[in-house]
């Protein structure tokens, strides 16, 4: 058994809380990190753990400021800041998510990922109904080109793109050369 005094308290049954939240945490991987290592089960905050986050750097300047400019409320901001995120999915095809852990995300489309993580959260949170969730791809894995073309690399891919259209990206086949 792990020499970790979380691991061996999550053995033994008890759930691992962490009583803070900090977007550092997200970007950095401390909080993938805790689940992984710590077995850390859920977060929770309040007004006043949240208002040490935002005041506590520089974070979420940008966004409170852009959400302020378009008329929201405090609870609007509130509620926008704590819960909006950007989170990865590996290249198993898993989200690794507060409160839920790995969730599988490869070959479901943004509208079955959503409905998936509300019920998940629903069940884990003892809700009454799903909470809604909306999922968007940010970005998109790039694809490669190598071989026989003026350009060979990496480039960003684009929903609908094709191969014919990949391949031109890449500057097609260099003028005078022959396919085998």
């Amino acid at each position: 058994m792990s020499d970790n005094r979380l691991q061996k308290l999550h053995a033994a049954g008890q759930a691992i809380w962490l009583d803070f939240i900090d977007r550092t945490i997200l970007r950095n991987g401390d909080l993938a990190r805790r689940i992984r290592d710590d077995a850390l089960t859920g977060m929770t905050s309040n007004p006043t753990i949240f208002e040490k986050a935002i005041g506590g750097s520089e974070d979420y300047d940008a966004q409170l400021r852009m959400l302020a400019s378009q008329g929201k409320s405090r609870d609007e901001i509130y509620e926008w800041t704590a819960f909006k995120a950007e989170y990865i999915v590996s290249g198993s095809g898993y989200l690794s998510l507060p409160l839920l852990g790995d969730v599988p995300a490869s070959g479901l489309t943004t509208m079955e990922l959503s409905r998936d993580l509300g019920l998940r959260l629903k069940d884990r949170m003892g809700l009454v109904a799903s909470p809604d969730v909306t999922v968007e791809v940010v970005q998109f894995r790039p694809f490669y080109i190598v071989g026989t073309v003026e350009k060979p690399g990496e480039y960003p891919y684009r929903p609908g793109l094709n191969v014919l259209e990949a391949f031109a990206i890449a500057g097609g086949r260099p003028r005078g050369s022959r396919f085998p």
